[in-house]
């Protein structure tokens, strides 16, 4: 589940800010042909955050086979498949396999309209 440079382009619309739940993980997939991506969107008081849904450890997506999104008791995103924790603002990893090898962030910009797009290339 590599990153196309097509399918994470800088406007493309990711979500409806209407479709994201207060306090919460979305997952977003992204499809062109036989290509692929997914993208993990958080919203909260702090604002919409996207990161590459991809754990650097185990290059596996971080929700569970039935598609919930796990946090840790502080509040940070968790792998599912190996524990590795990552904070929600940065995405940098703060424990488990994988320590200093943080998520993909996806800058976004909310529009006036709600609609959720990328703001700029993946760092």
């Amino acid at each position: 589940m590599d990153a196309p440079d097509s399918l994470l382009a800088p406007g493309t619309v990711l979500a409806s800010l209407d479709g994201l739940c207060p306090d919460s993980a979305t997952i977003v997939e992204r499809v062109d042909g036989t290509r692929r991506v997914s993208v993990l969107i958080l919203r909260d008081v702090l604002g919409v955050r996207a990161f590459l849904n991809l754990c650097p450890h185990a290059r596996w997506p971080l929700e569970t086979f039935d598609g919930r999104v796990l946090f840790s008791d502080d509040g940070h995103l968790m792998c599912a498949a190996h524990g590795a924790v990552f904070d929600p603002l940065t995405g940098a990893c703060r424990g488990g396999p994988g320590l200093g090898h943080g998520l993909m962030v996806i800058p976004v910009d909310v529009r006036d309209d709600g609609t959720v797009v990328i703001a700029g290339p993946m760092h």
